[in-house]
């Protein structure tokens, strides 16, 4: 089994423990890894000792990479899993544990790096009217 996998397995147990109805996505390849639903009493994994809102509904991406939490979960993969979790009224979660780690690192969707495109306008910065390139591209905000 890879690290990956048993990572995956680990936090389902950690959220079934705190009061969460789990389904991992095996084998995923989608956006998601685990679907989470509290249960009544549910307590968030997120925020210690603050209870979960009954049927509140986390969609969770799992990552043990060494390079850090966003090594492989790059912009594409995060807005797709904030605006999915957003069309189902649900929070969009990172979950991050590397190798060696004792604890979880729970990252909202609100905390992610902010999403940036290029957008080649043409513009007059003596005008007033914006440039965006390569080297200044506009700030789009974050995702979820």
């Amino acid at each position: 089994m890879s690290l990956g996998h048993d990572r995956e397995r680990q936090l389902r147990h950690v959220l079934e423990a705190a009061g969460w109805l789990c389904v991992r996505a095996a084998g995923s390849l989608g956006p998601v890894d685990v679907l989470a639903i509290a249960r009544a009493g549910a307590m968030h994994p997120a925020r210690a000792a603050t209870p979960a809102r009954q049927g509140e509904i986390a969609l969770i991406e799992c990552k043990s990479t060494a390079g850090g939490p966003y090594e492989r979960f790059g912009p594409a993969e995060r807005k797709l899993l904030a605006e999915l979790a957003a069309s189902v009224g649900a929070s969009a979660w990172l979950a991050y544990k590397p190798k060696g780690a004792r604890a979880w690192t729970w990252i909202p969707s609100a905390a992610w790096p902010a999403t940036r495109v290029e957008v080649d306008l043409e513009g007059d910065a003596a005008a007033g009217e914006p440039t965006h390139n390569r080297a200044n591209p506009p700030h789009l905000g974050r995702f979820g």
